[in-house]
């Protein structure tokens, strides 16, 4: 079990890398969208994303968690960039 678990530790300092890199480019995603005066959300995109990674898993008795996952993922990343678009709009006024 704790050969299982530190491999776990491992994973996670993988996904916080990831997640850097993500809300990175979130950011540089936001600022796009408030440019040209984008909505945030895009539901059709996320969907066909959702559809695209649940392809992927070879055991589709995960569908449903990395479908909670990935929305859990997906309302975290419009969070930021609300909170990045506020910071552009307010450094406007």
């Amino acid at each position: 079990m704790k050969d299982a678990q530190q491999q776990m530790d491992e994973i996670d300092d993988q996904l916080v890398a990831l997640f850097k890199q993500r809300m990175s480019l979130a950011k540089e995603v936001a600022a796009q969208k408030y440019q040209h005066h984008e909505s945030i959300s895009n539901r059709g995109r996320e969907a066909d994303e959702r559809v695209r990674l649940v392809k992927k898993l070879d055991d589709k008795q995960l569908a449903s968690f990395l479908v909670d996952w990935l929305r859990d993922t997906t309302l975290i990343t419009k969070q930021y960039q609300a909170h990045v678009i506020k910071d552009l709009q307010d450094a406007e006024n």
